[in-house]
């Protein structure tokens, strides 16, 4: 799936123009601040997700008239991008923001890492919001955690109760972790 950042201004005038056989094709992570006007969004693909949040740093934001990008903000982002990336149809995914410099730059920069690719920028400057990009990237290591124990225990009737997940871990060693610990379990319920 490519995926493309760029400005909300940008991304009205590619979906406005965008034919609707094409734009079957596209999902959007369409980013508003709290202080900016409302978006007609009667033009984007059917996958949209609208969000609405200030481009601060979470961790440092004292001006309470603005709102960070919280965990729950960043869980949405998640489990939409897993049910787009589920969806053989979609090929592009835009993620966009007032300026299309931080907020969708940090959501795409974790997104396109997360599948191990780089994101298409069409603006002339980028400067991601790391905070964004934190959240997104342990949000889709918890979907990623939720769907596996999910699955595991449809299967197994197993589910590995007090299993810590250190989302600084890659992935492999993660997985790793969890299939010896499955083992031992399995060894332990035999003798």
């Amino acid at each position: 799936m490519n995926i493309h950042c760029m400005s909300r201004a940008e991304a009205q005038k590619l979906f406005r123009k965008m034919p609707a056989a094409e734009k079957i094709h596209y999902a959007c992570i369409s980013i508003t601040g709290t202080w900016d006007p409302p978006l007609n969004r009667s033009f984007f693909p059917r996958y949209t997700l609208p969000l609405t949040f200030d481009d601060v740093d979470g961790r440092l934001a004292t001006d309470s008239n603005l709102v960070p990008m919280s965990d729950v903000h960043a869980d949405e982002i998640a489990g939409f991008v897993y049910r787009v990336s589920k969806d053989q149809s979609i090929t592009d995914l835009v993620v966009h923001c007032d300026a299309g410099v931080s907020r969708c730059a940090g959501i795409a920069d974790a997104i396109s890492s997360w599948f191990g690719q780089m994101f298409i920028y069409t603006g002339s400057r980028i400067k991601p919001n790391m905070y964004c990009a934190e959240l997104t990237r342990k949000a889709l290591h918890r979907k990623v955690w939720y769907e596996l124990f999910r699955k595991i225990h449809s299967e197994t009737d197993w589910y590995p109760n007090g299993y810590e997940v250190d989302v600084t871990k890659p992935l492999e060693e993660i997985l790793k972790d969890l299939v010896d610990r499955y083992e031992e379990e399995q060894e332990k319920t035999e003798t």
